[in-house]
């Protein structure tokens, strides 16, 4: 299904910047971006047809790398925040819901993909701020991420993505 087809363009750049929206709030959780967050991003486009949800894929597969995403993102000229709202009421209200779902579920995964990418070589990978970033875009998308952690739901999208 080709869901750029079916909504409007406003929504459609929207629905793009939602996965620079989480990038932005993760990878700039702890206050600085850094190199491996910034490849992370560009390893989930180069893997975006390995995902299991098409409108994640669509999404991903309609930009060529992380820069056309955050050019994306800049010209909505909104905060990250404010897009993962409208991204949670444009799938709510104009997406399939069992794929509005899995889109919201692959947008956390995504987050938690760049939360991984970096940390300290002793400590956690993912630091309390990132976790704390992961938790604000689930309750920006209204779904909560404690549930989600009793499923394997974000692993296996985070395997799909490094395989």
């Amino acid at each position: 299904m080709a869901y750029k087809e079916l909504l409007p363009n406003e929504d459609w750049a929207i629905l793009q910047s939602s996965i620079f929206s989480v990038f932005k709030m993760i990878a700039g959780a702890d206050g600085k971006i850094d190199k491996k967050e910034k490849d992370a991003i560009e390893v989930i486009i180069k893997n975006s047809n390995k995902l299991n949800n098409s409108l994640a894929k669509e999404i991903l597969q309609s930009v060529s790398n992380g820069d056309e995403l955050s050019n994306i993102f800049d010209t909505q000229k909104q905060p990250a925040k404010e897009i993962l709202r409208k991204t949670a009421f444009i799938l709510d209200n104009k997406i399939d819901p069992k794929d509005a779902l899995s889109f919201k579920k692959h947008l956390i995964a995504i987050g938690v993909f760049i939360a991984n990418a970096s940390g300290s070589l002793f400590g956690y990978k993912i630091s309390y701020d990132e976790m704390d970033a992961i938790n604000e875009v689930g309750r920006c998308l209204n779904i909560a991420v404690k549930d989600l952690e009793q499923t394997n739901i974000i692993m296996d999208i985070i395997n799909s993505i490094e395989e």
